[in-house]
């Protein structure tokens, strides 16, 4: 059986770049139109708040305020496609910006757990997803485990997030502050 490390050095650089571009402008062409729906639901409560308040009462209370119900579900079914290409863009910027290093250097090594981590994070974002259709299905109703469980997933998925475009930045920076400067 191939290592999950084989397979990540086997993927063709040019295909890697390729998935960057097209990554980049689905999640912006997707993102758009998923505001759009956002906008028509009358939703509004900041995302952050309610993707990570652990508490039945809040959303309860934000979707008793949603205009537009079937705009807002649109919504977080375009949100699918958006998961596909953020963990595409991850997986593929974390992999180029790995080989910028040695095969043995330690950011090499890291660029293959921030690789996964987008498409986990996505697989999170999309149990996410599953517990709001769940919870709109019946606002007034819905068990206080299934907001808590949908805060879980949320909160694994923005801690991968923000981890791997911390350590993207970092490793861009880093590349160009330290290691250009010796060449």
């Amino acid at each position: 059986m191939v290592k999950l490390k084989d397979f990540l050095e086997t993927v063709p650089a040019i295909l890697l770049k390729r998935v960057v571009i097209l990554a980049l402008l689905s999640s912006i062409i997707v993102y758009v139109v998923l505001g759009y729906f956002f906008l028509l639901s009358g939703d509004p409560v900041n995302v952050m708040s309610s993707q990570l308040s652990f508490s039945d009462m809040f959303l309860r209370s934000e979707y008793s305020r949603i205009v537009n119900v079937d705009a807002f579900k649109i919504a977080q079914g375009l949100d699918y496609g958006f998961m596909v290409s953020y963990a595409l863009l991850i997986f593929s910027l974390a992999l180029i910006l790995g080989r910028w290093y040695s095969e043995n250097s330690s950011i090499r090594r890291q660029s293959h757990f921030f690789a996964v981590s987008g498409p986990i994070a996505a697989c999170a974002d999309a149990i996410e997803n599953l517990f709001i259709f769940l919870t709109v299905a019946d606002p007034a109703g819905f068990p206080a485990w299934e907001a808590i469980a949908m805060s879980i997933a949320a909160t694994i998925k923005w801690v991968l997030i923000f981890a791997a475009m911390t350590w993207a930045i970092v490793v861009v920076v880093y590349h160009f502050i330290v290691v250009k400067r010796k060449k």
